[in-house]
């Protein structure tokens, strides 16, 4: 009798990733067909331990034909095709064999299933993309794929019949990392490249993953080309539509072209009124264009819809699950931010790590501005309902996040239990807690190495402890950091030092500036501040306070600026945004319109709309259309 399910899969160099996807169908396929085009790796003898069909093949720039090879091997009555960075869901392994056994077909056929596509860092839910696959076909002769990438399945009776079936496939291959090593961009794009002629140029689903393929080598301009070249070919009915306007609604935004981004994103939402992916971009959109109560009242209808969708059991999204709770809480928080309003910001950070406790980001700016209105304990107190350290890793993270945000009794609560979980701090770790508690021994420096601190913390470190050796451990331009280190020393001891060394290094100055008034050596950081610190390092300065909502401190050096003549555009919009959040537009103007001569930032125009007289729009909207043309169709301006 022949088996059931066939595994077929295509593999090179594998060996990190092969063992998890083989483990994964353990349950769920009766053989494993592995085709290897040239590994050098273990891949082969991973495989080898879990089948003894493992067959070489000579690589041709064709995963068509490799494919072909690893179905011609087949011997079940289905196939599943998986790659080596992919794994399956692990439950309902017997309801789909089940449902396999009892099907019934006399034609090629099979099952689109859902893909959970894994970017960023591979921990970022946010970065969790979904998309569907033909992965699930009858094994019969006819059947086989066709083009060299991006292959796709045909048979003597044309595309096989496919339909959706709720059975889930997780992917890896396009984390930040695994790009970088495989170089995938560059292969794949090797490959479509040559494809590029005749009538291809005008098959919207090749220009759709030609796009995909240019905008991860960062060949934005030529991904626009090509996404709208798919775009007036394809449509609503096409598996690849939604996610073709979203990723052209996203580059569209980032090139400034926010009209034409806003046309795309109005049409996504009224094809698909129910769901959250294009009502979120919106959001996105409203929120650039600095229209924040707009935008905010726009994210909540993302979360209004998902809520619902999840009382239903229905989906809420069809690109991204994020768009319906992640994004919209952790962007409401921002705007609430910007308006002043931290309990609304601490209220939607808290919401965001509930539902993706790995953002770490969040969870350090919700520390920061717990800790600016309550005491220590309390805060451990609200961290640890959401980070509960009768988990021990909870506590390591606690206890980094900590050290990031320079709070010594947080830092001290968690470093004895770091301690007896017998966790090896790494060297940055050790160096900001002895420079926190103020333990630094000579031990400290002997076990530095080079290569194994932040530019910023080895500058910090050699300058307190007035070592300038440590600044040969930064991961940067070692000359230049030991450099600055050199007339910080002479600068702290007034003595006559050369400011051009601040030349092409005042954002790392700015840098080791906050983290020495994080760590509390404040003496050491006014006279830095007094002494060394350029016009350009004052402005970073006071904006990274206003920023932290760190406003006294910001304020006090916008002031100095402001009296010299010395704030830049971005200051000159802080204080214009600070006076709004005081209820006085009559105040902000003059600073927001010094800010827009100085720089044209694209979000102020949202700033007047909702907060200036309808005349001071006008006015101020006729200026702004002629530095931003492209937003002249956006309706909500």
């Amino acid at each position: 009798m022949n088996p059931l399910l066939s595994l077929c899969m295509i593999v090179k160099n594998e060996e990190k990733v092969l063992e998890r996807c083989l483990l994964s169908v353990k349950t769920l396929v009766d053989e494993i067909i592995i085709v290897d085009t040239g590994s050098i790796d273990q891949t082969k003898a991973i495989a080898a331990r879990h089948t003894d069909k493992v067959y070489d093949f000579s690589w041709m720039n064709d995963f068509s034909a490799a494919r072909n090879e690893s179905i011609r091997h087949a011997s079940g009555r289905w196939i599943l095709i998986l790659d080596a960075d992919e794994y399956v869901q692990p439950a309902d392994h017997d309801k789909l064999r089940k449902f396999l056994l009892e099907y019934k077909s006399d034609r090629p056929c099979g099952f689109v299933l859902n893909i959970m596509n894994f970017g960023g860092s591979g921990n970022d839910e946010s970065n969790v993309t979904e998309s569907t696959g033909a992965r699930l076909f009858l094994n019969a002769q006819s059947i086989r794929y066709i083009e060299p990438i991006h292959e796709q399945l045909t048979s003597d009776f044309g595309t096989p019949l496919f339909t959706p079936y709720p059975f889930l496939i997780f992917h890896t291959g396009y984390t930040v990392q695994v790009v970088q090593e495989k170089n995938k961009s560059e292969r794949n794009l090797s490959i479509l490249e040559k494809m590029n002629a005749g009538e291809k140029r005008n098959n919207p689903y090749f220009c759709f993953v030609l796009g995909n393929e240019y905008t991860s080598a960062g060949r934005e301009d030529e991904a626009l080309d090509v996404y709208r070249r798919s775009l007036e070919r394809s449509s609503p009915s096409d598996t690849w539509y939604f996610y073709l306007l979203e990723r052209l609604a996203v580059l569209e935004m980032k090139k400034g072209n926010y009209s034409k981004a806003h046309v795309n994103i109005r049409n996504g939402i009224k094809l698909l009124p129910e769901r959250t992916d294009f009502l979120c971009m919106e959001g996105i959109l409203l929120e650039a264009l600095g229209l924040w109560n707009a935008a905010e009242n726009v994210f909540h209808q993302c979360i209004q819809i998902a809520v619902e969708a999840e009382k239903k059991g229905s989906p809420y999204w069809i690109i991204k699950p994020s768009y319906g709770k992640i994004v919209p809480h952790q962007s409401i928080a921002e705007i609430k931010r910007r308006k002043g309003d931290i309990t609304g910001a601490i209220h939607h950070w808290v919401k965001t790590l509930q539902h993706q406790p790995k953002n770490y980001a969040v969870l350090q700016l919700l520390m920061e501005a717990l800790l600016q209105s309550e005491p220590y304990d309390q805060v451990a107190d609200i961290i640890e309902q959401l980070y509960p350290i009768d988990q021990p890793m909870n506590k390591v993270l606690l206890h980094k996040i900590a050290l990031k945000i320079g709070s010594i009794e947080l830092v001290s609560k968690y470093a004895s239990d770091v301690l007896e979980l017998g966790v090896q701090l790494d060297k940055a770790d050790i160096v900001q807690q002895n420079l926190l508690l103020r333990n630094w021994s000579t031990s400290t420096t002997s076990s530095l190495r080079p290569n194994s601190l932040e530019d910023s913390l080895a500058i910090a470190a050699a300058i307190v402890h007035q070592e300038i050796s440590i600044a040969d451990t930064a991961t940067g331009d070692t000359t230049a950091c030991t450099a600055l280190v050199q007339e910080a020393l002479l600068a702290i001891n007034n003595k006559t030092w050369n400011n051009e060394v601040l030349t092409n290094q005042e954002d790392r100055f700015t840098q080791t500036l906050q983290l020495l008034w994080r760590y509390g050596y404040t003496e050491i950081y006014l006279s830095l501040m007094q002494i060394m610190a350029s016009e350009t390092v004052l402005n970073n300065m006071a904006d990274w306070f206003y920023t932290r909502g760190f406003h006294e401190q910001a304020l006090d050096l916008y002031s100095v600026l402001l009296e010299n003549n010395l704030l830049h555009a971005k200051g000159l919009k802080n204080v214009g945004v600070w006076y709004i959040n005081c209820g006085n537009m009559e105040e902000a103007l003059p600073f927001l319109e010094a800010s827009f001569k100085k720089e044209a930032f694209v979000d102020i125009i949202g700033l007047y709309k909702e907060h200036a007289s309808p005349e001071a729009y006008r006015r101020f909207k006729s200026s702004y259309i002629e530095q931003f043309p492209n937003t002249s169709q956006c309706i909500f301006l």
